[in-house]
């Protein structure tokens, strides 16, 4: 007894001591690095609003700032308490050196030459360079827009070394910001450049006045940084490198700099030489039929390729961000829907942030704005909405243009899916005109000769369009998106891309009445039946891509169906109730369904429901696998049931079990007598193979599509697939007639 006594009592003791270490270990784990310590912080109050002295409720000298705040919110963090010595900037240094103190913050830059004597943490500020001018009309954001006017500045500084850059500028050196801020207030000069944070204050003290904070291309030689100094060697330093990335990551950091900084103090917490969104990879989807935003042409290699401005824009974003992307190509209805079902993160196509779009995602700023032309054949002279009255119109559904073309009086509009399609119906002289973006109707000049376009002039559009990025609902990419805007903007470069890819005359929003032009191209002349087999045929490898992934889905999607198919029709024949319920509501669920919204709740519901990004292409074998099994299962069914009654009894009569019976006398015959009703099943499923182009799968027909956006011919990519369609039912006919004789002929023998 006393033995089972003690045992029970080790136990015991043993596990309380496992407790105890446990908690004792939580204990530890859950401590701050530095709880219960005390230091010595010091600064040199004299440097708003990073830090200063102002009186308390009591009248009392109180330091307070940026920096205070961050002091701590990492006291807070890392567990200590602190003090603050306010000193001299010369004597920081010292006190660390002496250990008067524990660490500095104080606006302070890690030069190589304090290096040298203490150590410092990676930089939690980043100072940055403004111009200020009055608030109004005349504000100027850019050194550009500084160009020819008279500015103030500081003597002997790095302000005065960027002011002297600018172009034209009559420059006022003075002996301090204060002064410089002066002569703006006055009206003496237009701007003056100083530095960011000083220009925060001034505009609190003065309304009048208005700051922009120079991008980085302007303003290289501001990417210093301010650190926090500890004595070397200090375990200090460490923990405040993690605490500062802690303080970033739960934006902490941005709500101190927003309170001493406004709007833009964001920007002085971002590390100029770290991109937003360095490590990430994103997904652009775009609708590449949209030249010259957006379009495919073959590369070297005959792979397709997407280019165009859009595509250059998401380059430089991703470039300046620090990205990588991939870009999914699809239809255009299907855009706002990807976003939605988050099989992509931004869309950048074209798309104008219209009231309804904004209801389901975010729009960053707007980056272009395009210009509506009308497009006619060359002499029409229907260079204006008056002289559309009463003529035939096409262009495309769900767009401005649209509307603009319904205000047409007696105008007899014609709404299509594209603007490829829309200059078919133009070329096929089906309508009199279209209306179409400005810089779409150049490139289709470049095409097609007898053509002529006039840019319709703002006073009779009565609307200014515009395109955006789109992004998902709440997310981060608008803010980040909208500031790299702003800043390609500023430096000019959005203005290249729309010269490299629309012209000059594109760039000036307030002339659009001046761009009017007859094309004078020759590539396409009027000869014979206007067919132009040689130009389609230079995408044949795209035509054979087409084919393998055509192929490739039938096959699945075939074996899917077939399987699916077999196990729903023995169901459908057995006696178990429950099953058959089942098996009769799948298949009447799956044919009494169009197989296109089939397709569309498995794309783009799947994300939706379950989170799982599924692929195209295994959306597409998923659907048309289930679809083609509810088929399947009937044309089996009913060859089951057609197999003579006296088979089943006499196999029942020799005890033969019934899955023996199924698989080795009934099926066997049933196969036989389904055979053209299979191979009619499968040359269907080959057929509607065509609707998967509809969420962006390569097909044949996809190909055929693109190479009409590139080439602007209807005829010739169509017949090629239709043809290779046809080649391609009459091998499986073919085959299946031959396997059918070969039946037949084991019959007879």
């Amino acid at each position: 007894m006393n033995k089972l006594l003690k045992r029970k009592l080790s136990k015991f003791l043993a596990m309380v001591i496992i407790f105890i270490g446990f908690f004792t270990n939580s204990i530890a784990e859950n401590k701050k690095p530095f709880e219960g310590k005390h230091f010595v912080m010091a600064t040199s109050a004299n440097f708003p609003p990073l830090e200063f002295v102002t009186l308390d409720e009591d009248g009392q000298n109180k330091v307070v700032g940026f920096d205070i705040d961050l002091a701590t919110a990492l006291s807070e963090e890392l567990g200590f308490t602190y003090e603050i010595m306010n000193t001299q900037f010369s004597s920081l240094i010292g006190g660390l050196q002496s250990k008067r103190v524990d660490f500095i913050i104080s606006g302070m830059s890690p030069t190589d030459e304090r290096k040298k004597s203490v150590d410092f943490t990676k930089g939690y500020f980043f100072p940055k360079i403004a111009i200020i001018s009055l608030k109004g009309d005349n504000e100027y954001p850019t050194l550009k827009s500084l160009e020819g006017k008279k500015i103030a500045t500081t003597f002997g500084t790095n302000y005065e070394k960027i002011a002297q850059g600018v172009k034209g500028a009559e420059l006022v050196s003075l002996e301090n910001s204060v002064v410089a801020v002066q002569e703006v207030l006055s009206g003496r000069v237009e701007g003056a450049i100083v530095d960011g944070r000083h220009a925060v204050e001034f505009v609190k003290e003065q309304p009048k006045l208005t700051y922009h904070i120079l991008s980085e291309k302007e303003s290289p030689a501001s990417n210093s940084s301010f650190a926090i100094a500890c004595q070397k060697d200090s375990p200090l330093t460490e923990e405040f490198n993690k605490a500062l990335v802690t303080l970033k990551e739960n934006g902490k950091l941005s709500e101190i700099a927003k309170k001493w900084l406004g709007e833009e103090g964001e920007s002085f917490i971002t590390d100029p030489k770290e991109k937003p969104l360095s490590g990430k990879h994103l997904i652009m989807a775009v609708n590449a039929t949209f030249p010259p935003f957006e379009s495919v042409e073959l590369n070297e290699e005959g792979k397709e390729e997407i280019i165009g401005f859009d595509m250059d824009i998401a380059k430089l974003l991703s470039e300046k961000l620090g990205f990588t992307y991939d870009v999914n190509n699809m239809e255009f209805s299907g855009l706002v829907g990807a976003l939605q079902s988050e099989r992509a993160d931004f869309v950048l196509s074209g798309i104008s942030p219209t009231e309804e779009r904004k209801k389901s995602i975010d729009f960053t700023k707007d980056y272009f704005y395009p210009k509506t032309a009308i497009i006619c054949l060359k002499d029409k002279n229907l260079y204006s909405l008056k002289k559309l009255e009463g003529k035939k119109i096409a262009t495309t559904f769900g767009t401005n243009y649209a509307n603009i073309a319904e205000r047409v009086k007696d105008g007899k509009v014609t709404l299509l899916n594209s603007s490829p399609l829309v200059m078919q119906e133009l070329l096929n002289e089906r309508v009199d005109a279209a209306i179409i973006d400005a810089s779409q109707a150049s490139e289709f000049m470049k095409k097609y000769n007898n053509l002529e376009f006039h840019v319709l002039p703002e006073s009779e559009v009565k609307a200014t369009d515009s395109y955006a990025i789109g992004c998902q609902k709440g997310s981060e990419l608008v803010e980040i998106f909208n500031k790299a805007l702003t800043e390609l903007e500023e430096a000019g470069e959005i203005e290249k891309l729309v010269v490299k890819w629309m012209g000059e005359e594109f760039t000036k929003v307030n002339e659009a009445d001046k761009i009017n032009e007859v094309s004078d191209n020759n590539e396409i002349k009027d000869e014979g039946l206007k067919l132009h087999f040689g130009r389609v045929l230079e995408y044949k490898k795209l035509f054979v891509n087409g084919l393998v992934i055509s192929l490739k889905f039938t096959i699945l999607s075939a074996v899917a169906g077939i399987v699916l198919g077999t196990i729903l029709a023995l169901i459908k024949v057995s006696k178990i109730k429950p099953l058959q319920i089942f098996a009769n509501v799948y298949t009447s669920v799956f044919r009494g369904t169009p197989l296109l919204v089939q397709l569309f709740l498995v794309y783009f519901a799947t994300p939706q429901l379950i989170g799982y990004k599924i692929p195209t292409l295994n959306a597409a074998v998923i659907t048309f696998g289930l679809n083609s099994a509810a088929y399947v299962s009937e044309i089996l069914r009913g060859g089951i049931q057609s197999i003579d009654r006296g088979q089943y009894e006499a196999s029942m009569a020799l005890g033969v079990p019934y899955y023996k019976m199924m698989k080795d006398i009934i099926i066997p015959q049933a196969v036989k007598v389904v055979l053209p009703g299979l191979v009619n099943e499968m040359i269907a499923l080959l057929k509607e193979s065509s609707l998967v182009s509809t969420i962006g799968v390569v097909d044949m027909m996809r190909a055929s599509q693109t190479v009409m956006n590139v080439t602007y011919l209807a005829f010739e990519p169509f017949i090629i697939v239709a043809l290779m369609y046809y080649v391609l039912v009459m091998i499986l006919t073919s085959f299946a007639n031959i396997l059918e004789g070969r039946l037949r002929k084991n019959d007879r023998s």
